[in-house]
């Protein structure tokens, strides 16, 4: 394969993340975000198929739970009533990489980012440049595992955000 052909592969490998997330089914991982000079790091649950997420301290404690058949999200400063909005609206970071319109680089309006270019591929993950949509002097990368069909990082100008320690599973939570 050209590697031309490997990163049209991939750019639609990228754009059917975003169209299909729904189909990965409940799954967990490790949330990592770094930003201005801080880190997190908690449990992250996901069921896709109906836009639940949580995450969790490591001594379980819940931080954020949203539950998406009342629009509820429940965090530090309580529970709110979400309204319906196009993107989804999720206020821990790393859950973001779980819902990939949650991120800001597709290069709609109000997005910071945009995807340019195949940037790498080896084995089964791809890293995807991303520039900045007015200033090109700033740019960013979104790291995919092709064979999981997830997003596993992101780096911006501003923030990074790593999935680690996924795990499919069929429970609920």
């Amino acid at each position: 394969m050209t590697d031309d052909m490997h990163a049209d592969t991939t750019l639609m490998c990228m754009m059917s993340i975003v169209l299909d997330t729904a189909s990965l089914g409940r799954h967990t991982y490790t949330g990592i975000a770094q930003a201005g000079g801080s880190a997190t790091q908690r449990r992250i649950f996901v069921d896709p198929l109906i836009t639940r997420w949580r995450s969790e301290e490591a001594d379980g404690t819940v931080v954020w739970d949203y539950a998406p058949d009342t629009r509820t999200l429940t965090g530090p400063d309580g529970a709110r009533v979400l309204e319906f909005a196009p993107r989804p609206r999720i206020p821990e970071p790393a859950a973001r990489l779980a819902f990939p319109l949650a991120l800001d680089i597709w290069g709609r309006a109000g997005d910071s980012l945009r995807p340019v270019r195949v940037e790498d591929v080896r084995e089964d993950v791809a890293t995807v440049l991303l520039r900045h949509v007015s200033d090109f002097s700033q740019f960013g990368s979104v790291t995919i595992d092709i064979t999981q069909r997830l997003i596993t990082g992101l780096t911006t100008p501003t923030q990074v955000l790593r999935a680690l320690d996924i795990a499919r599973h069929p429970a609920t939570f």
